[in-house]
């Protein structure tokens, strides 16, 4: 049955006004428009094409590695930890305290040390006083001694310079006696002096001679009682300055060996427990330099010997990445590239990236045909105190720098070649 049965011929034509209006033809506007909208977006593309740069990177995963050794705490023997002054993470300057421990052992080392630093402290509060004094009499008699010889050395001149004036005059008056005593011999022979005269000449020229044979024994006992006189005190001299030599050998060498004691004792507390000071019988460790803490084994107050008690590195500048690139990717790969390190630890998002260079690109491959290279840490931003040896993450490593037609002419060409 129809929709239209029931109704008359004029009801039903009238459903369809002859006034209505047709519709316009939009499909050449439309076509205008979407033409114009194609031209400028396809110009838009070339020109984005032609001016934006768009970035190469290669991106391979690192690991945190430390270019210095690791200093750590650990002792042959049982410790017992009174006090940790450190923490991990912290960084502390150097002779800064790290820990306070004490242990029988470290007891006897201290008490050791202690006790020759004693005898050292003694020796020179009391003995080297008085050794000094006792030198300093010797010196003191070996200068009087010397004074004493050189004035003995004088009067020896001056009684050699007297007595020999002295001999030659009485030589000289010998021997006048002697020419008196020849002339009167003569005359006495021709009968022209007296016996009497003859005997007093000779009699003058035995007193002379007699004069002479004198002042030459005084001379002779005078000079040698100031010889002897001088080699005794030479000899006095000589056995001041051998007391005073001996005093100062046995007065190093006592030092020394008490030095050595002290040395010695201190060398053992070193050997054994490093940089220290000692207070009330227990050893505070302090640091060798400016370190960051990256490991504390505080679990126990008791650690047994041979566990590690601290760990110390040098900061995180001192960190570099291990990666291994590629081999298609290695050519593209210099020395001194800016790099981008995400850590996996500290999302990228929250806590910034870690900026370094690429340093130390291997020229040969390892044993999985990789290249092996390294980079520098040069900006850790907000993991500065954070980052640690071990952590991983991915490395991007800005290579090249191209438009996007300099990709598209690059893999056209490479085609065609």
């Amino acid at each position: 049955m129809s929709e239209f049965d029931g109704l008359h011929e004029r009801q039903y034509t009238d459903l369809y006004q002859q006034d209505d209006a047709p519709l316009s033809n939009v499909r050449k506007s439309g076509l205008r428009f979407l033409l114009y909208a194609s031209l400028i977006v396809f110009s838009g593309m070339i020109a984005a094409g032609i001016i934006i740069k768009v970035p190469r990177q290669v991106n391979v995963q690192f690991v945190l590695k430390g270019n210095s050794q690791e200093t750590v705490l650990r002792f042959a023997e049982s410790v017992f930890v009174e006090k940790l002054y450190v923490k991990p993470g912290q960084i502390i300057e150097k002779d800064s305290p790290i820990v306070r421990i004490s242990s029988p052992e470290a007891a006897g080392l201290i008490n050791d040390y202690s006790v020759a630093l004693t005898n050292l402290q003694l020796y020179e509060k009391s003995e080297t006083p008085l050794h000094t004094t006792q030198k300093t009499s010797l010196n003191l008699q070996k200068q009087k001694y010397t004074a004493q010889i050189a004035d003995a050395l004088k009067e020896k001149d001056f009684k050699v310079r007297s007595r020999k004036s002295e001999l030659k005059k009485l030589e000289q008056t010998l021997d006048v006696a002697t020419k008196t005593v020849d002339d009167i011999k003569k005359l006495h022979k021709k009968s022209y002096a007296a016996d009497a005269e003859l005997r007093e000449a000779e009699l003058k020229r035995t007193n002379a001679q007699d004069a002479l044979n004198r002042a030459k024994d005084l001379y002779t006992k005078e000079i040698y009682s100031l010889e002897n006189k001088i080699k005794q005190l030479e000899y006095d001299r000589s056995l001041a300055n051998e007391d005073a030599t001996k005093i100062d050998i046995e007065s190093t060498v006592k030092h020394s060996d008490l030095q050595n004691q002290v040395h010695s004792a201190l060398s053992k507390l070193n050997n054994l427990y490093g940089q220290f000071t000692i207070d009330n019988g227990s050893l505070v460790i302090k640091a060798p330099a400016k370190l960051l803490v990256s490991y504390v084994n505080d679990a126990d107050k008791q650690i047994n010997g041979g566990s590690v008690l601290v760990k110390l590195m040098a900061g995180s500048s001192a960190m570099y990445a291990s990666a291994s690139v590629e081999p298609q990717h290695i050519g593209n790969l210099k020395s001194g590239m800016e790099a981008i390190l995400k850590v996996s630890s500290f999302p990228h998002y929250n806590w910034g990236v870690v900026h370094g260079k690429v340093n130390n690109v291997a020229i040969t491959p390892d044993d999985k045909g990789n290249y092996p290279f390294e980079v520098q840490i040069t900006n850790a931003g907000q993991l500065d105190k954070q980052l640690q040896i071990g952590m991983n993450g991915e490395l991007s490593v800005l290579v090249d720098e191209k438009t996007i037609f300099g990709y598209i002419f690059e893999k056209f060409s490479k085609v065609i070649k």
